[in-house]
C-alpha cells in the first residue's frame, strides 16, 4: 500500500487481478466450446437412432423380411448394413409356430465420420410363408 495514506491500486494488484480474470475467461470459453461439441455430437448420435427406428419400422412393409445382409445409402448422409438372420422359436408341444421371427442387427454410420456406428439389434416377427 502506499506510505502516504492514499488509498488506489498498485501496477501489480491491477496485473494480477488481470491475469485472474484472463485465467477465469479462457477456462469459461474452454468450457464452452465443449459443450458445443458434446451437443453437436449428441445431435449426430439422436439423428443415427432416428434413421434406425425409420429403417426398423420398415422391415416386413417396404422391405421383405429375408434372411441375409443388406446395406444402402441414404440420401441424407447415412450409410446403413442390416442383417437378418432366422429366430426359431421352440415350442414344448411340437407345434408349427404361425409366427416366423428374425434377429435384426443394423448399424448406422454418418459418412464421412471415423468412430464406431450405432448398433440396434432387435427381434422382426413376420407370419410364416405357408
Amino acid at each position: 500500500m502506499n506510505s502516504s495514506g492514499e488509498e488506489g491500486s498498485t501496477l501489480l494488484e491491477v496485473l494480477v487481478a488481470l491475469v485472474i480474470l484472463l485465467v477465469t475467461v479462457g477456462a469459461f470459453y474452454q468450457a464452452f466450446g465443449i459443450g458445443l461439441r458434446a451437443e453437436e455430437a449428441a445431435q449426430r448420435e439422436h439423428r443415427s437412432a432416428e434413421v434406425a427406428a425409420n429403417l426398423l419400422a420398415s422391415l416386413g412393409r417396404s422391405q421383405m423380411l429375408q434372411d441375409g445382409v443388406t446395406n444402402g445409402e441414404l440420401p441424407d448422409g447415412y450409410r446403413w448394413t442390416l442383417r437378418l438372420d432366422p429366430f426359431i422359436a421352440v415350442d414344448p408341444n411340437g407345434l408349427s409356430p404361425v409366427v416366423e421371427g428374425h434377429l435384426a442387427t443394423l448399424d448406422v454410420q454418418e459418412m464421412g465420420r471415423s468412430g464406431t456406428a450405432l448398433r440396434v439389434q432387435t427381434l422382426v416377427l413376420g407370419v410364416q410363408s405357408q
